[in-house]
């Protein structure tokens, strides 16, 4: 689902702020970036949290239980491991719930920053480009990582790697990450290594903001 129409609601908050799209492939290491972001002095934003809440809303469980029984568990509640394989194997449902809960994501995140100023703030963003939104932000940050050792990562998490394909594949390659983006922050090594990449950005950024 394309979300350009939220754009010029970022472009907004980016007059009074340092705005950054953090984003990243499942299981490149883009939510431990964000918390480095969060260390070295910048205001951090999650969608994927902001997605967690929205799908404890009843009312949105409702609507999903009603269309898509089968992402039921056991006790008739919503199963959300059943719902992210299904969408990631069938597009119509994948435009269905990005349809019902992109928009409150986004609204979600917009409420939050409206009222900080003098800021640079990191938003991660898992599905930046395929929504379009790119365009709303100063800087894209993307967290790239070698195939191998995302899928080690996340066979660790306990998923199936029948499973993690299906949600590679639904996903831009780090190809096109990379090249649509302003910076790059390399997960192949160490976490220390890491950090210290998310650490001298943060300065430069912390700089362009005074």
């Amino acid at each position: 689902m394309k979300l350009k129409k939220y754009v010029k609601k970022f472009k907004e908050s980016s007059k009074k702020n340092l705005l950054i799209g953090l984003t990243g492939g499942i299981g490149s290491g883009k939510s431990t970036a964000l918390k480095f972001f969060e260390k070295y002095g910048c205001y951090i934003v999650s969608a994927d949290d902001k997605v967690k809440k929205i799908l404890t809303n009843k009312k949105n469980c409702d609507k999903i239980l009603l269309r898509y029984p089968e992402v039921s568990d056991r006790f008739g509640l919503l199963d959300k491991k059943k719902l992210a394989l299904l969408i990631f194997k069938n597009k119509r449902v994948k435009k269905f719930i990005e349809g019902l809960i992109h928009p409150e994501v986004i609204s979600e995140i917009l409420k939050e920053i409206r009222n900080i100023e003098g800021k640079v703030i990191a938003v991660e963003i898992p599905l930046l480009f395929e929504s379009g939104l790119e365009e709303a932000f100063d800087l894209v940050v993307s967290v790239v990582c070698d195939n191998k050792k995302r899928v080690e990562r996340l066979v660790k998490r306990g998923m199936s790697k029948s499973e993690i394909y299906y949600r590679i594949k639904a996903q831009e390659t780090d190809e096109t990450r990379i090249r649509k983006s302003d910076a790059v922050i390399y997960n192949d090594g160490s976490i220390s290594g890491m950090e210290k990449e998310v650490k001298n950005l943060c300065g430069i950024l912390k700089e362009i903001i005074k």
